[in-house]
């Protein structure tokens, strides 16, 4: 029996998953949105299936639990013979609660493992019990005393997703101007000045892998409480010392063997510092679909050529038999790859006044132009995909991500500056100039 899927082009990694035997993905759209006529024009007509959007249209990305709820989807996808969605996002409890009501799978890791790995008191702990590096630190409760800490501190939500809910402080008596819960628990540790970095450990029965490693970027300019996330810089592995490849191989395959032996199904991203010592500090973990997945899934050899989203899809065709012992770990690969993301952020709240179109670019000599609407390849070089998410009319915030940016070619420095080459994109795909 084929099991039929539903992905929503938005995310992205839906469109770079590969044919596997028995699963067969389709794309999800909203009614006459400009996302539906792009699917169009490269994704044949019967696998393309539209749903009545009903919540609020000026948000430029509406979080999926607003999908779900203010939308058909769970009818069109009964009428299609639907049985899974792909989740690009972190699975909620009302995205959980919505699939059990209508009986559809979440292709997706396991919800109560992507808790508790998301949790950062849960990681904490489970980093220490099993002697992995992490920041100084723990649990403090406000209104009573917390660990002993010198110097610049980071404050975390223990649920807390992306740059919410995260604060950097000088010190203690910074706390009460954060306007924390008295008797709430937050997790807080020393900050770690060096490198931001991230590396996808997927877990398959089959399989643990490492993928390359890649540097986390920020936009320059101060964004409200956080710094506002700009993309990922893959980092060829002759940029990494031979010290420190050893220790990620060495810190992350552990982290890959605990997985499989929680039976784990997926692709966990951790996000790590490395200090000038060259010493790796484990900070969080999101297990789920990320802005670095497209191009995994795109670049196998990324995964050290492990077929990462064919071992993925097929672990919801059948059970899922993990062996007593856990397979070889592929460790970080040899890759030249210097490919990146970029987050179209606006320069300012308010209204976006212009549009692009999704699909495929060429930034060239006479500037960026549009190729083709299907992204998955073409365009020689310079060629880049556009993920577009506003359209005008609608309103931003300065947390916004207005449209993500597929490059295979570099768009950052090796301490994640932002290139000529990506100032000139930011300035092409000008939403609200």
């Amino acid at each position: 029996m084929t099991l039929r899927v539903a992905m929503f082009p938005r995310g992205g990694d839906g469109l770079y998953l590969p044919s596997v035997t028995g699963v067969e993905v389709l794309a999800l759209v909203a009614r006459g949105a400009p996302e539906e006529a792009w699917v169009r024009g490269f994704i044949a007509p019967e696998r393309v299936l539209t749903y009545t959007f009903t919540g609020d249209r000026r948000d430029p990305y509406p979080a999926t639990d607003s999908l779900l709820r203010d939308s058909d989807i769970h009818r069109c996808l009964e009428r299609a013979g639907v049985r899974g969605l792909l989740m690009s996002a972190s699975t909620s409890a009302a995205t959980q609660a919505w699939s059990r009501r209508h009986r559809i799978t979440l292709i997706a890791s396991d919800y109560a493992q992507q808790r508790r790995l998301e949790d950062k008191i849960w990681l904490h702990r489970f980093l220490g019990r099993h002697g992995l590096p992490r920041p100084s630190g723990g649990v403090f409760t406000y209104g009573s005393r917390g660990p002993r800490l010198r110097g610049p501190q980071v404050l975390q939500v223990p649920d807390s997703m992306g740059g919410e809910g995260t604060y950097f402080i000088a010190g203690p008596a910074e706390l009460a101007r954060l306007g924390l819960q008295p008797g709430r628990r937050y997790l807080l540790r020393e900050r770690i000045v060096g490198r931001p970095f991230g590396i996808t450990v997927f877990v398959a029965p089959q399989a643990v892998a490492l993928s390359a490693v890649r540097l986390q970027c920020y936009h320059p300019e101060p964004r409200g409480a956080a710094r506002c996330f700009a993309g990922v810089q893959w980092f060829p592995s002759a940029w990494l010392s031979p010290r420190l490849r050893r220790r990620i191989d060495a810190v992350f395959a552990e982290l890959g063997e605990l997985l499989y032996r929680r039976r784990f199904l997926g692709f966990a991203n951790f996000d790590f510092m490395v200090d000038e010592d060259d010493e790796i500090h484990v900070l969080e973990c999101n297990p789920r679909m990320s802005a670095a997945t497209p191009q995994l899934l795109a670049r196998p050899e990324l995964l050290g050529g492990v077929p990462a989203g064919a071992l993925f899809l097929a672990g919801f065709t059948g059970p899922r038999r993990y062996a007593r012992g856990v397979p070889r770990c592929s460790r970080v690969p040899d890759t030249g790859y210097r490919g990146a993301t970029l987050d179209v952020v606006p320069a300012a709240a308010g209204a976006v006044t212009r549009g692009f179109q999704s699909g495929r670019y060429v930034r060239g000599a006479e500037g960026v132009r549009y190729h083709g609407a299907d992204p998955r390849g073409g365009g020689g070089a310079g060629a880049l995909t556009l993920l577009s998410f506003a359209r005008p009319g609608q309103v931003c915030g300065l947390d916004s991500t207005l449209a993500t940016v597929l490059a295979d070619e570099q768009l950052y420095d090796r301490c994640g500056g932002l290139l000529a080459r990506a100032l000139q994109l930011l300035a092409h795909f000008g939403y609200t100039a």
